[in-house]
């Protein structure tokens, strides 16, 4: 019998030994080559081998480490490239990365293998230096002074003139090339200012690197090249059709899907991002989800940009779930509901009609009402309403409790509560109480928040509340003004409540009492979902208890305070524990998408996926964004075109009424104003793609 995998190996191999061989001869200079292999190893290895987990002893970001290998001692390039661990390990075994996790495309093996056969010269020392410093910047700058979120005006770690450009005090840079006393950046991070304090500090070697790259004169990191190939709609749509008709009939009814189409094609978002996406994505339906099993969502499409989930795997139906996501209403606030902005039908489109009418035929709804953008979907059910809907919260705590098996007045007389407090957290404004019960499926934690650290809500001098009927200390029972309520879902993950002093469920916390200086919500208000998932990454927040100690009564009230008030240390291994179980849950969610394999991995990872993804969709739309989004490609539909989109602004009077600040230098568009919708009830998005494409909007 013919072995298959290794026809398949030399198969492989013959075509990235042809494209090797092309891309020595094509290469300007051995660096160049050096440059593009290095970049692959840090997209797909150094999280596994690089400064902060070295699996197997093995670091693949620097040359010194390279050169000495892994705990087998085995050289990395051997006499010969085809002789080399990593062209057996990469190229030709293709076991690394391992099954499950972004893989190299053909060229970036071909730039490898081509760097193998070269003799695997580390790029020069500035350059390399730079990739470090990238890589720290990445890790620990990027999510606040990045492309999609500047924290601070005119600071952006895409913008390597925005970091040496004068500010607006003209007396201070952010960098200086080769003076760190002058380094604003320097100065912060000796200071231990940046990160915040909430966030993971630099390690030694991190602080290293970036004193060693600004003293050597800060050197330019290498531009990313971002080398997906686009991904049309009649793709997507013939992926989808494809997939249904793969189906037993009696499934079709319960495929929902969710595109990734328009941010894979924008190739100012990083393969890294693009993961980041996708795991907001199955974190969030996870967390939305009252069955026990994780759901991974999956590609249906070669290129994965379109991602299907069966609603019968999530407990979900189209009634009372799924519709909820293109429902309006005339409410204010964080209750208002404008619909699915994005939704076009295609019957205008003789390439397309055909298609989406068979799809239609086969799932019993339009393309329109079966499919949505995922970081819109992320941006939206991650907030009320739709987070209070998809999960079915009732509108108060009592109604929760009792659906989870808690009864808070009873557990206050058990030892099953456990209680600590604190003076202030980093959300409330005065002191916090924190209690845990045991629910159903595991912990339910409630925070109760004060307007006032004084009178009813000192809680060292009122330990013992909140009051009930038949309270046995009720003089010394604090009186709260709302709350957070944190509870395990069946599978693992956290599902929250905000509520306020009659246990009334409200979706966003009055700013006097607590406030979020993340700004996860896109403003410093606390709002149900969005604030509580992103403030907490990992679970449970640990904290230690800075009350129970100041209390000085006697007799039974002082046993009362001794009983409820856990030990630092056990309480401690208690919220050990719940973080344990909620990271297991998250990893599971997670891990086909970034490059994690284990709790302690996740932990390092520098970004909570939900609330990133969040924060980019709600970022100012460039025109490259608003090429993406409406599809705007050249001519052979192998590449976005925002010149073409600047082209057919100046040429159609009522696209540029609509989005003619795109034609000014440094122009974009609100994302808020980009789904408005307007007297006719369609967003600006559908009014503009109508105008410019055979599509129509659809509610």
């Amino acid at each position: 019998m013919f072995d298959i995998r290794l026809i398949r190996q030399l198969t492989a191999l013959a075509a990235i030994a042809a494209l090797a061989t092309c891309g020595a001869r094509s290469a300007s200079a051995s660096e160049d080559v050096g440059r593009q292999a290095v970049a692959v190893l840090q997209k797909y290895c150094v999280a596994c081998h690089g400064p902060d987990v070295q699996k197997s002893g093995l670091r693949l970001d620097n040359a010194e480490a390279f050169q000495a290998g892994g705990e087998s001692g085995e050289p990395l390039v051997g006499d010969s490239a085809e002789t080399s661990f990593l062209w057996a390990r990469v190229l030709v075994d293709a076991d690394m990365p391992p099954e499950g996790k972004p893989q190299p495309t053909l060229e970036e093996k071909q730039s490898l293998a081509a760097w193998l056969r070269s003799g695997a010269a580390w790029p020069g020392a500035d350059e390399a230096l730079a990739v470090k410093a990238e890589g720290v910047f990445r890790k620990h700058c990027y999510a606040c002074h990045g492309r999609q979120r500047l924290e601070t005006p005119g600071l952006d770690f895409d913008d390597y003139a925005s970091l040496v450009a004068p500010r607006a005090d003209e007396l201070t840079r952010f960098l200086v090339p080769g003076d760190l006393s002058e380094s604003m950046i320097w100065k912060k991070i000796i200071s231990g200012t940046m990160p915040p304090k909430s966030q993971p500090r630099l390690t030694e070697e991190e602080q290293e690197t970036m004193q060693a790259w600004i003293a050597a004169g800060a050197p330019r990191w290498p531009q990313r090249q971002i080398a997906r190939g686009y991904v049309s709609e009649y793709d997507t749509q013939s992926a989808i059709l494809a997939h249904l008709r793969a189906l037993p009939e009696s499934s079709w009814p319960h495929q929902r899907y969710f595109s990734f189409t328009h941010v894979h094609n924008n190739t100012l978002i990083s393969d890294e991002e693009l993961a980041l996406y996708k795991a907001a994505l199955s974190k969030l339906i996870n967390s939305l989800t009252w069955e026990s099993e994780i759901v991974i969502p999956q590609p249906v499409d070669s290129g994965q940009t379109v991602y299907v989930v069966d609603l019968r795997d999530l407990d979900w139906t189209d009634a009372d779930h799924w519709s909820k996501l293109f429902e309006r209403n005339d409410l204010g606030g964080q209750e208002r509901k404008i619909g699915y902005p994005y939704g076009i039908r295609f019957d205008l489109d003789p390439k397309l009609r055909s298609i989406s009418q068979e799809i239609q035929r086969l799932a019993g709804s339009d393309l329109s009402k079966l499919r949505v953008r995922a970081d819109w979907f992320v941006a939206k059910a991650s907030r009320p309403p739709l987070y209070h809907e998809l999960l079915e919260l009732p509108d108060n705590a009592l109604a929760l409790e009792e659906q989870l098996e808690v009864d808070a007045e009873e557990d206050f007389e058990t030892p099953d509560l456990m209680r600590g407090a604190v003076k202030r957290s980093k959300v409330s404004v005065s002191n916090r109480v924190l209690d845990r019960h045991r629910g159903l499926h595991g912990s339910y934690w409630i925070s109760y928040d004060f307007a006032t650290s004084s009178g009813d809500g000192d809680v060292a001098r009122r330990p013992l509340g909140p009051d009930f009927e038949g309270h046995p200390f009720p003089d010394f029972a604090f009186a709260h003004d709302g709350g957070e309520i944190i509870f395990a879902l069946p599978n693992g993950l956290q599902g929250y409540l905000l509520v306020d002093g009659e246990k009334k469920r409200i979706s966003e916390g009055p700013i006097q009492i607590v406030s979020d200086a993340n700004k996860w919500s896109g403003t410093p208000a606390v709002v149900t979902g969005i604030s509580c998932i992103g403030c907490h990454k990992h679970g449970m927040v640990r904290f230690t208890d800075e009350v129970a100690g100041a209390f000085v009564r006697n007799g039974d009230l002082m046993e009362k305070v001794a009983d409820l008030y856990t030990p630092i240390d056990q309480m401690n291994e208690r919220l050990r524990k719940d973080e344990e179980r909620f990271l297991e849950a998250l990893l599971e969610a997670v891990k086909p998408f970034l490059p994690v394999t284990t709790t302690a991995e996740l932990r390092a990872f520098p970004y909570e996926p939900v609330g990133e993804v969040a924060l980019r969709y709600r970022a100012d739309l460039t025109p490259m964004d608003v090429a993406a989004e409406l599809d705007i490609h050249n001519s052979d539909a192998t590449a976005l075109d925002p010149a073409l989109l600047r082209l057919q602004i100046q040429a159609n009077g009522e696209v540029r009424a609509l989005i003619g600040t795109l034609l000014e230098k440094g122009g974009i568009i609100k994302r808020e104003t980009w789904e408005e919708r307007g007297r006719g009830g369609n967003s600006q998005f559908q009014d503009v793609v109508s105008k410019l494409k055979p599509v129509g909007a659809i509610d």
